[in-house]
């Protein structure tokens, strides 16, 4: 019995020291206001934002709001496995915000996300040939 109480003992204790990492939590796509540094289109090419805001801030409940230029902006999302993205049709207000603006390829291009990358730092959706959306945390004033 003395036997079998040591035994257990030892185990129980090796468990506690060993070196296998506990699980962590996975970055989530909820809690920061993502503003985009980069829209990176299907040639690789970069488009300039200038004095531009595009934000994303993703809700628990499955809604992606934002600012778009001079807009505001509204679109459902799913994500039905980890690394993939369904954006439904993006509904938002009507401000002329000019002909630089990048509003209408902002829209079709977060429409179009098919998956995503993520980290504590940075998130990048992935969109139709090779095109991608690049954010990082919005800074807080």
């Amino acid at each position: 019995m003395l036997r079998l109480k040591l035994i257990s003992l030892t185990c129980l204790l090796l468990l506690a020291c060993s070196d296998k990492p506990t699980a962590v939590d996975p970055p989530s796509l909820t809690g920061p206001v993502w503003q985009l540094i980069t829209l990176a289109n299907i040639k690789g090419g970069q488009t300039e934002l200038g004095d531009q805001l595009y934000t994303a801030e993703f809700s628990a409940a499955g809604a992606i709001t934002g600012r778009a230029d001079c807009n505001s902006y509204f679109a459902e999302y799913d994500i039905p496995e980890w690394g993939l993205l369904q954006v439904s049709q993006v509904a938002t207000t009507l401000v002329y915000c000019g002909e630089e603006s990048l509003l209408e390829q902002y829209y079709a291009a977060l429409q179009a996300a098919h998956s995503f990358e993520l980290t504590p730092d940075q998130l990048t959706l992935h969109f139709a040939d090779r095109g991608k959306l690049i954010y990082l945390p919005q800074e807080t004033p």
